[in-house]
């Protein structure tokens, strides 16, 4: 009741826009998130915090609202015939994060088809139906990733490399614009490329290589 008391005072009693003066102190940071090094930083913050045990939500939470209103303003542009901006876009998260935060959709499968342990064979075939739906504190916590420093490398920059490609492949008009910015974070790899771009076949096709390039790396 205080909090709504204040804030109402603020905004209807005075007049006073906090929204506006919010976005603009943030201005920065939107600059910062719509640009190919900040896209990338971006990820790796989100493997980064998850990698020591905090859910990456902490780091979304920050840069949820312009990654929303970036969504917004490619369906509304879109719809309108006109031409699509934005690339950081919550559609483009989902496509980066395959399997879950930090890209593990590979890192299962080679531990159901690759490990020579019984125990890493095991969670990952308990990991798998997750990880396609991108939910993988089976791996986190199970393997363990997180505190684990023979994962920190492969966790943190698996997506900043997918994200920095992503970027310039989108930017250089090689691959389709996210023109359904807001989709399930569920959608599993590959589906996600062609849900987004309206089936646009370079981005379809370059979601299934996330896997490969995850795969890779992991590897």
């Amino acid at each position: 009741i205080l909090i709504l008391g204040l804030f109402t005072l603020v905004t209807v009693g005075f007049h006073i826009n906090l929204n506006d003066i919010i976005a603009s102190l943030l201005s920065p940071l939107s600059k910062f998130l719509n640009t190919l090094p900040g896209y990338v930083v971006y990820h790796m913050l989100c493997g980064l915090v998850f990698f020591l045990g905090i859910n990456s939500a902490v780091v979304i939470g920050v840069f949820q609202v312009f990654l929303t209103s970036n969504s917004l303003a490619n369906e509304a542009a879109y719809a309108a015939g006109d031409t699509v901006q934005f690339i950081a876009t919550n559609s483009v998260d989902t496509m980066i994060w395959a399997g879950g935060t930090g890209a593990t959709i590979g890192l299962v499968l080679l531990m159901v088809f690759a490990s020579k342990s019984k125990m890493m064979k095991t969670l990952g075939r308990i990991s798998v139906g997750p990880g396609i739906f991108n939910i993988n504190e089976p791996l986190i916590f199970g393997i363990p990733i997180a505190f684990n420093p023979l994962f920190l490398l492969p966790f943190v920059l698996t997506p900043g490399i997918i994200a920095g490609i992503t970027y310039f492949l989108m930017s250089n008009g090689v691959i389709g614009m996210p023109i359904i910015g807001n989709v399930p974070w569920t959608i599993p790899p590959v589906l996600v490329g062609y849900a987004m771009s309206g089936g646009n076949i370079g981005t379809t096709i370059w979601s299934g290589l996330i896997v490969v390039l995850s795969l890779l790396i992991y590897y």
